[in-house]
């Protein structure tokens, strides 16, 4: 016969199993849902992080212009701006760069399109454009030396007016003394053919 000892125990543990279970499926319910609720909470929070992250980046690209001064073009800005004004006043790259206050290396730079002036410099090559070609060769001392170098022209231009003049005048006295010894030298022939005429 079988020993009903270990028969009354292999069967409470296994009813003792049963009502474990029961009792405790409630709490792997709560605690699966739980699970699921976390994952959900994890996959949220991820998101929030990603979209934080992206929102920061933008309003960096947004701040960092501004903060460096680059704010929106002034009215009458256009890509070829700076090109355009240099050739009407008639400057080279280094004098316009002189006249607005930057290096020659930024006005290469505008003007191939590889780097945007900031709206400092925007404005002052906008106020350069407002000026004519003499103004803005003032500014930068070129019409001072070309007058000088008009002067020194007219200078010489009189001088050689006046060189000339002096030759010509050279040249009249030398014409009327000659006419005059012709004159002296035909009345002198005169004279004496008379005096021989009258000897006769």
């Amino acid at each position: 016969m079988p020993n009903v000892a270990s028969v009354l125990k292999e069967e409470i543990r296994r009813l003792a199993k049963k009502e474990a279970r029961i009792l405790t499926r409630p709490l792997k319910q709560a605690l699966n849902a739980e699970r699921k609720q976390m994952a959900a909470l994890r996959k949220q929070v991820a998101s929030l992080a990603r979209e934080s992250r992206n929102s920061a980046r933008a309003a960096a690209k947004v701040v960092a212009p501004a903060q460096e001064g680059a704010v929106a073009a002034p009215v009458g800005w256009r890509k070829d701006t700076v090109r355009s004004t240099r050739k009407m006043l008639g400057l080279t790259q280094g004098q316009m760069a002189k006249l607005i206050g930057v290096s020659p290396i930024s006005i290469s730079l505008w003007e191939n399109g590889r780097n945007t002036p900031r709206s400092k410099a925007q404005v002052k090559v906008l106020e350069a454009r407002k000026l004519s070609r003499a103004d803005a060769q003032a500014r930068l001392g070129i019409a001072t030396a070309g007058k000088a170098r008009g002067r020194r022209g007219a200078g010489t231009r009189r001088a050689a007016h006046k060189a000339a003049g002096r030759r010509q005048a050279r040249g009249a006295g030398r014409k009327r003394v000659a006419r005059k010894a012709r004159g002296a030298g035909k009345k002198r022939v005169a004279r004496k053919a008379r005096g021989r005429g009258r000897k006769a």
